[in-house]
Parts: structure tokens; C-alpha cells; sequence
């Protein structure tokens, strides 16, 4: 689970729409992303994509 509540709406939009393009099986739990064990460091890498695209804002803010 990566808790991203430090984030702002239009990062989490740019994940949610990766994670589709990617077809990552996702959920979201209020502002908790959920993957599969098995694409968690996909997903980690993702964000971190989008972190660095944002100028890092949320960087150190989630847990994997």
C-alpha cells in the first residue's frame, strides 16, 4: 500500500491514468493506492516518475 494523502489531486490523477495505460490492477482506499505484491516495485518506480515530473513534492511521503 502507498499512502499518498500529501499529494495533490492532479498527481494522483497522472497515477491513475498510468496505472491504466499500464492495466496495474489498482484500488484505492480513500487516499491509499493498493496494488498486488507482485507490482509493487512497478508501481514504486511509476511514482516515482510522477514525483519527478512534479518537482518531488510528495517525495518521502508514502510508505511501499
Amino acid at each position: 500500500m502507498f499512502e499518498l494523502e500529501d499529494w495533490t489531486p492532479e498527481e494522483r490523477t497522472t497515477v491513475r491514468a498510468q496505472l491504466a495505460a499500464d492495466q496495474i490492477p489498482h484500488r484505492w482506499e480513500e487516499s491509499d493506492l493498493v496494488v498486488r505484491e507482485g507490482d509493487a516495485d512497478l508501481v514504486d518506480d511509476l511514482l516515482d516518475k510522477v514525483e519527478d515530473t512534479a518537482g518531488g513534492a510528495g517525495k518521502g511521503d508514502r510508505a511501499g
